[in-house]
């Protein structure tokens, strides 16, 4: 496998500078409520797929802050989907062809249960 420490480099500079937008959020929030209004489904998940990534990931969406957003989107209408599984990367970031296939499978179950 493919050296992907420059990644974790990448995401850990990223995340010392990141914080989340309010107003994106609310703006999100908004705009589910619109198409759950007008009878569209929204669907949303969690993805990180190679873990030094996830672990940065981690120190900017607290598990507080997941079920906080969790809730808010829930709470305009939107559906939330535990895709199971992890998955193997090709550069810490994006999916090859047979893990994106796999995990289109999985996405289409957890659809299917939704």
């Amino acid at each position: 496998m493919e050296d992907l420490s420059h990644m974790t480099q990448h995401y850990s500079e990223m995340t010392s500078k990141f914080q989340i937008d309010q107003d994106i959020v609310n703006s999100v929030v908004a705009q589910v409520q619109k198409w759950t209004a007008k009878g569209i489904k929204t669907y949303f998940f969690w993805s990180c797929f190679y873990g030094p990534v996830c672990e940065e990931e981690k120190k900017i969406l607290t598990e507080e802050i997941k079920n906080t957003l969790v809730r808010r989107l829930q709470g305009a209408g939107a559906i939330f989907l535990n895709i199971p599984g992890t998955y193997t990367t090709f550069d810490g970031d994006h999916l090859g062809s047979l893990e994106a296939l796999r995990f289109s499978k999985n996405l289409k179950e957890a659809l299917i249960k939704n």
